[in-house]
């Protein structure tokens, strides 16, 4: 199966990230800096790299704070239930303004470029970061495969074999499916779920590709000691493989 190749990302960002508190007192969690630079641009450079220039940022809490930043570089939809609803509902949002495939990323997602391509790359047409290696506890959305196909996909899998990076890529056709799934969850009152919820339904009528980044730093930031991780082990290993990174002390959260 040859990849229908999207030139769109949709990412999520409508969430505060109240548990990472105080680090998100003042601004969305997708504006924690590093090196003066907000997470949302570092994640939208890697999707430069590869050549995916349209850009769709869902907002939500501090909508204001991410649109004065990033501009009319990218396009916006605005969650204005943000404070009720959760990532899937940002996601059918999101996905009003695609109408073919797309790239999509969780905003509290610190990955190197590499996994990016990766995913873009593999010849699967529906497809998902995945780290084999990860360490699963509790808190980790976890995956189930058979062979290299996503059969589950939920934090409180006892069989997990891996962990979601929180990258998904879609072709027009698996953006539609999971567009239509979302839907039809929201209409039975899912308004809270995130994201995944809607794959781990959508993964048990259509294939959809596990593919592997174990080796490769990435992390997901949830809590005061993961971003305090990124900073100082995550971040060093991925900065100089970011192109054009500069540090940019205009962005008033330096640390």
């Amino acid at each position: 199966m040859i990849a229908d190749f999207p030139d769109t990302a949709v990412i999520l960002a409508a969430g505060q990230g109240t548990r990472l508190l105080p680090y998100t007192k003042d601004h969305p969690k997708c504006m924690l800096p590093f090196d003066g630079v907000p997470l949302i641009s570092l994640q939208i450079r890697c999707f430069l790299m590869c050549g995916i220039e349209r850009i769709v940022v869902v907002t939500g809490y501090g909508s204001e704070v991410v649109e004065d930043w990033l501009g009319d570089s990218v396009e916006y939809v605005h969650n204005a239930d943000f404070q009720t609803t959760s990532s899937m509902y940002s996601l059918w949002l999101g996905l009003s303004k695609v109408d073919k495939g797309c790239f999509i990323l969780n905003s509290d997602v610190l990955f190197h470029p590499e996994i990016l391509r990766r995913l873009a790359t593999d010849p699967h047409s529906e497809a998902l970061a995945m780290d084999f290696d990860a360490h699963l506890n509790e808190e980790e959305m976890k995956v189930k495969v058979e062979g290299s196909r996503v059969v589950a996909l939920s934090k409180s899998l006892r069989d997990g074999h891996g962990e979601n990076v929180g990258l998904l890529k879609f072709s027009a056709y698996g953006k539609q499916r999971l567009q239509e799934t979302i839907g039809l969850l929201l209409e039975q009152g899912f308004r809270k779920e995130m994201v995944p919820f809607a794959v781990d339904r959508l993964a048990a009528e259509m294939y959809i590709e596990a593919v592997p980044v174990a080796g490769l730093p990435w992390i997901e930031i949830d809590f005061p000691e993961d971003y305090e991780r990124a900073l100082n082990e995550i971040f060093p290993r991925i900065r100089g493989d970011i192109a054009g990174f500069e540090v940019d002390r205009r962005w008033p959260k330096y640390p």
